[in-house]
């Protein structure tokens, strides 16, 4: 036993210094594990309610469904059409192989991709500020994630942010190394491949690293040499992403499908779209709405106006800040003011949109609210009681589920699963369908649309896109035409079709068809089904 205390005490004397490092690696990783399985634990609760809608928002329906054409052996913009880059259906598709084929396990993916973001924007937000300011950074952004509109689905901005999360992170904790430079240039880039707009992020942050370096006092600036070194290794790690989207078209030998789908759409549809200042003027008119509703009122106030006494705050104590935390928070404003950049150049002004700023504007929230609750323990008790208002929309969801649950009523209300069980117990499941809403119903019944342009209903509608995919002459009607022609068994009709409200030609040829060809049959809350006379003669048949 002493033999045995002796050898031990002469490792410990001769490797003390190993030994030390490998204690403080072992604490520093359960410390991490211990971070993530609380954040993971805390994304869970506020989103496990909102798992079995079907349809919350109707852009997700078609990344599920283009990701399982990919599973299936298609390549996206191939056998079904939208116009946002690949990796995003690369990430459907992967959600659906680890965690199975059903809407839960597509949104208990998107928790994940949620809870991975608060990791990051916690450990940002430490280095940055304090500890403490790093949870409730975490906090802001996961309840935000659960109540503001479009967080609830999977949509493109939430793997997208985490790319853009981890890379803010890595240059953060790294600083300006080749490697650094390398590994974030190519999160950027992946995030690019998953919302072309963030390609004002990849520009606009090469472009800081690149002035902040020659900026930088003669003493502390980086050898000419390493700058060309940095700059080349951000560079690549930018280029690396696009050609590995675009190498499987070119093989394919179908560079075109690629190029027109992923940069001619998506910058074609910025031109035909919203001007800049019609974008800002009705964002902030949305963020003002936030900011005077029940929906999540208290946390609205915390987070938006947090942020922006947050950036004041750091402005205000720039001359206490160390040079890498300088270099961090500069870092935050310029992808905060290269994605709002981006944003007002979409040419859209959809909610969901904002959702790409809440993990950099969060990092300013938690800072700020982190040095008021140092105020005083009623200040602490007014931030609290805020939060818990926040939380309204989520205890809402969960008393909707568990009334549904007690009165045995479906926990999904969305019409795409009554429409596709009516489908299947009709033994209609295999007939070919056209469906001009609720078209996750298409998964639900192991089938795709009939034409790549309706995998997002709203496709077929918008004279612009189409003529990127068909050319020129091509329209919203001679496309309804198109549809028409191959003879769908079964039509769904949406009851207030508004993707068609200036194509009144279109609606016509529809309207015409189903009164000549269909006969209703069925109706799930406003959405009706139509089936074709024969079809349906030949159903009735002894």
């Amino acid at each position: 036993m002493i033999l045995r205390e002796l050898d031990i005490l002469k490792i410990i004397g001769c490797h003390t210094k190993a030994q030390k490092e490998r204690v403080v690696k072992r604490s520093e990783l359960k410390k991490l594990a211990l971070e993530l399985l609380l954040l993971t634990l805390l994304t869970l609760l506020c989103r496990v309610p909102f798992f079995f809608k079907s349809v919350i928002n109707w852009d997700e329906s078609t990344f599920i469904l283009i990701g399982q054409s990919l599973l299936d052996g298609h390549l996206p913009y191939t056998q079904l059409w939208d116009l946002k880059p690949p990796f995003l259906f690369g990430f459907f598709s992967l959600a659906i192989l680890l965690f199975g084929k059903t809407i839960a396990s597509i949104r208990f993916a998107g928790a994940l991709v949620v809870a991975l973001t608060a990791f990051g924007v916690n450990r940002i937000t430490q280095r940055l500020w304090t500890v403490r300011a790093g949870w409730i950074a975490a906090v802001l952004f996961v309840l935000m994630m659960s109540v503001m509109t479009g967080g609830q689905p999977v949509m493109s901005e939430h793997p997208a942010i985490l790319l853009l999360t981890l890379a803010l992170w890595l240059l953060v904790a790294q600083g300006v190394t080749t490697a650094a430079l390398f590994y974030s240039g190519l999160l950027i880039s992946a995030a690019t491949m998953m919302r072309l707009n963030l390609v004002y992020v990849a520009i606009g942050v090469g472009l800081y690293l690149l002035a902040s370096g020659l900026l930088m006092p003669t003493g502390h600036r980086q050898p000419l040499g390493q700058q060309v070194r940095n700059l080349c290794a951000y560079s690549l790690g930018c280029i690396i992403p696009v050609f590995s989207g675009f190498i499987p078209y070119w093989m394919a030998s179908i560079p075109q499908v690629w190029w027109t789908s992923v940069v001619v759409s998506s910058f074609y549809r910025a031109n035909v779209g919203l001007e800049g200042y019609e974008v800002a003027v009705a964002f902030s008119h949305r963020i003002l709405v936030y900011l005077w509703s029940w929906h999540g009122f208290g946390l609205q106030i915390l987070f938006w106006l947090g942020a922006i006494a947050g950036v004041r705050l750091v402005l205000k104590r720039r001359t206490q800040l160390q040079p890498q935390q300088k270099f961090g928070w500069a870092l935050v404003i310029t992808f905060i003011f290269t994605i709002q950049f981006s944003i007002l150049g979409s040419g859209s002004d959809h909610s969901h949109y904002l959702i790409q700023l809440v993990p950099f504007l969060a990092i300013f929230s938690g800072s700020f609210v982190e040095q008021v609750i140092k105020q005083s323990r009623r200040v602490f008790a007014v931030v609290v009681l805020l939060l818990c208002l926040g939380t309204y929309p989520v205890l809402s969801q969960y008393a909707t589920i568990t009334h549904s649950w007690l009165i045995g009523a479906p926990i999904d209300p969305s019409p795409a699963r009554a429409i596709a069980n009516y489908l299947l117990a009709q033994g209609l499941e295999d007939r070919s369908i056209y469906m001009m809403d609720q078209h996750i119903a298409y998964w639900y019944l192991g089938t795709y649309p009939l034409i790549r342009s309706t995998a997002h209903p709203s496709t077929i509608g918008k004279d612009y896109l189409l003529q990127i995919l068909y050319g020129p002459d091509w329209s919203s009607p001679r496309e309804m035409k198109r549809l028409l022609d191959l003879e769908p068994d079964i039509i769904v009709q949406q009851d207030d079709p508004f993707y068609f409200r200036d194509q009144p030609k279109t609606v016509e040829i529809l309207e015409t068809a189903l009164d000549q060809d269909y006969t209703f049959i069925h109706e799930v809350k406003g959405t009706k089904i139509y089936v074709q006379k024969g079809l349906q003669a030949a159903e009735n048949k002894p």
